[in-house]
């Protein structure tokens, strides 16, 4: 009997067996080929700078990256078979970010808050442009190119394979100048921000965010009447913002005022000569002289005086 009900239990085992069908799972191609990457410079205003790269290649130009690290020359890298699309940023910067890079229509860089600038200036005590109360205070960009690519086929051809990548500037470049500065002498440090620019920058085109940031920087005086600044930013906020610059002066008694200048046009200047670079040039700033011997009204160190004067650009 023991025979016979082990001689069933096996009949019925490899009935089981034989009405199961095994398929072997498939994720895509395990096979690569030697690929060579060369990055162009010439378009970018860099000299094949020294600067570690990302290379991000997404397959059927959306989703699914792969991610390889390579030098600012050229690079040979193992792909796996298929079509790509590929974008490549510089990397190495303590204070640009990168998020969003799985899929290309997320990716960004981006950088972080802060909440100071300046000489002893806190971003939450000093005056800011009228609508711009609540936008973020953000670190300046520092240094940021970009390079995309379509329409890449990797192949078992055997033959050499490549891939260009070439590189843009992707920063907007913004330099202020402001000429006859009354007083100036007096004036102990000079501070700036822009309002309304873009939180993060979309490298799959360049095209900036919709939420609004304001950005702060430091002013170089010569001590007679000019004062000149420089500020990368990844350009305008995308919709309807605009873009104000706050300067900051600290005179030598204690005095704090500050000038607003409404500067959207000096950027949709630079947008429509589809140029990265922005030029805003003011003419004559009365900046007062501080009080001495006790003549006048001392307005308290703490405050903050506005001045009003007509923009001559």
């Amino acid at each position: 009997m023991r025979k016979f009900i082990s001689n069933l239990l096996l009949l019925l085992l490899l009935a089981v067996a034989n009405s199961c069908i095994y398929k072997e799972l498939w994720y895509g191609s395990s096979e690569t080929a030697e690929v060579r990457v060369d990055y162009d410079w010439t378009g970018s205003g860099h000299e094949n700078p020294s600067t570690p790269m990302g290379l991000y290649l997404y397959a059927d130009y959306g989703s699914s990256s792969q991610f390889y690290q390579t030098g600012s020359s050229s690079a040979v890298i193992q792909v796996p078979i298929g079509e790509y699309g590929a974008i490549a940023v510089t990397q190495g910067s303590d204070v640009i970010r990168f998020r969003g890079s799985d899929d290309r229509d997320t990716f960004q860089a981006y950088t972080g808050e802060t909440k100071s600038f300046g000489p002893s200036l806190l971003s939450k005590s000093v005056p800011r442009a009228t609508g711009a109360e609540a936008e973020s205070m953000i670190l300046e960009p520092d240094f940021l190119c970009r390079g995309v690519a379509q329409e890449i086929s990797v192949t078992l051809t055997g033959e050499d394979q490549r891939i260009l990548m070439q590189m843009q500037e992707a920063l907007y470049i913004c330099n202020i100048t402001i000429r006859n500065v009354e007083n100036l002498r007096y004036a102990q440090s000079v501070s700036a921000t822009i309002s309304g620019l873009a939180a993060s920058l979309y490298l799959s085109d360049g095209s900036p965010s919709r939420e609004s940031v304001t950005e702060p920087f430091d002013c170089i005086s010569d001590g007679q009447s000019v004062v000149r600044g420089t500020l990368r930013s990844f350009g305008p906020a995308a919709g309807d913002v605009r873009n104000c610059l706050v300067l900051y002066f600290i005179l030598s008694d204690g005095q704090k005022i500050y000038y607003t200048f409404d500067v959207t046009d000096a950027f949709a200047k630079a947008q429509a000569a589809h140029s990265l670079e922005v030029e805003i040039n003011i003419d004559k700033i009365p900046l007062p002289k501080p009080i001495v011997n006790g003549g006048g009204y001392a307005p308290s160190v703490d405050e903050w005086q506005i001045h009003y004067v007509d923009l001559n650009m």
